[in-house]
């Protein structure tokens, strides 16, 4: 039985399936394009060169800022890749929200996953380094709006999983009728 009926309280779940689809495509391609943003940003800040450290407390500080630096790297990397994946998949989940193939939709409850995790973790690292800046406010901001999105996430997972379920049932129910509409129209002579 599918874990809900309506998407958003309001939606049929195959449209709501299509709409999350195109959105979450569009923020996919958003996300793709913040992250080589700031890869690009942190490298230029890299490339500007050092100041002249004066004393160890200001070397361990810049060994420090090294590290972060390096450490969002490779998380906006992995980003890159994993909304490179999203983006994929959620063309794919338009086309199976459409045609009511299960299949297709599999790969975006995989991949959403990964963006849900790989999006709390930056958030966290960067909100809680921004904090341990002195940069309270920006901190407290990127924490509040990456739970904002892990929970907006999670609840638009549900209703794609719903979905999903909703097309399980419906192919288990009545495989038969299935099985006779693939028939005819793979033998129908009106295209």
């Amino acid at each position: 039985m599918a874990l809900m009926k309506k998407c958003c309280f309001c939606w049929d779940l195959r449209i709501g399936g299509i709409v999350l689809g195109i959105f979450s495509t569009i923020f996919s391609l958003a996300s793709i394009i913040y992250c080589v943003w700031m890869i690009v940003e942190m490298e230029i800040q890299n490339w500007r060169g050092r100041p002249v450290v004066q004393n160890y407390y200001q070397k361990r500080l810049e060994d420090e800022i090294i590290l972060y630096r390096l450490i969002s790297e490779i998380l906006l990397g992995i980003g890159i890749f994993v909304h490179v994946a999203i983006f994929i998949s959620s063309i794919f989940l338009v086309a199976g929200a459409k045609t009511g193939s299960k299949s297709r939709i599999l790969p975006y409850l995989i991949f959403q996953w990964f963006g849900i995790i790989g999006t709390a973790v930056y958030c966290f690292f960067h909100g809680s380094t921004a904090v341990k800046e002195g940069r309270s406010n920006q901190g407290t901001i990127t924490i509040a709006v990456g739970s904002i999105y892990i929970v907006l996430a999670f609840y638009f997972w549900f209703c794609i999983l719903a979905l999903y379920q909703t097309i399980q049932e419906g192919q288990r129910l009545n495989p038969r009728i299935r099985e006779q509409q693939d028939r005819h129209a793979a033998y129908s002579p009106v295209q």
